[in-house]
């Protein structure tokens, strides 16, 4: 897990700062302003309309393409870890044309390769939203730890979000399936 503290914990030790309660999980974003117009992370609510595509740098070989735009239901980079919940970015592009992004996440070794790095191409598309999310399945292993989602166009970061993935409170569900039964 990442950690961020202040500089005491340099001068002091990190076990000291532990001890104390001053070191906290690292959710901070950044997007470029310049070139997105919006920038959100948060937990999505999915679809069964979808289709999948190859891309050989995940730990399945594909990803899947939802035809119905998911639904941000929660701002937070903060994530319980359950069963199938989705949660990652919507950008919205300022550009005149259409951008090609990759889409790299970094998370807890998971799969049976063990991976913590994964990629795939993703688009921009000019005056629409464009969602990238990772959908967690507790059957790869477990996902708890610091999480990071990186859009970036030939070599140039345009965003970075870090997540923390934590243990689910006693009878927490997710926030699509709450939302459903009431």
């Amino acid at each position: 897990m990442v950690w961020t503290a202040g500089k005491l914990c340099g001068a002091v030790g990190l076990m000291l700062c532990a001890v104390t309660g001053m070191v906290r999980a690292d959710t901070s974003f950044w997007y470029d302003k310049a070139r997105l117009a919006d920038f959100r992370a948060g937990i999505f609510c999915l679809t069964d309309d979808k289709y999948p595509v190859k891309e050989p740098d995940t730990m399945s070989g594909e990803i899947d393409i939802y035809n119905d735009t998911p639904i941000m239901v929660r701002e937070t980079r903060v994530i319980p870890a359950l069963e199938q919940i989705a949660f990652g970015t919507e950008e919205r592009s300022l550009a005149d044309e259409d951008i090609e992004l990759l889409i790299t996440i970094e998370h807890p070794a998971l799969g049976r390769k063990q991976m913590r790095r994964e990629s795939w191409r993703s688009s921009l598309v000019q005056d629409s939203a464009t969602s990238d999310f990772f959908i967690i399945g507790l059957s790869d292993g477990d996902p708890v730890g610091h999480w990071a989602i990186t859009g970036s166009e030939n070599g140039r970061t345009l965003f970075r979000v870090n997540f923390e993935v934590v243990p689910p409170k006693p009878g927490e569900v997710s926030p699509c399936i709450a939302e459903m039964t009431s």
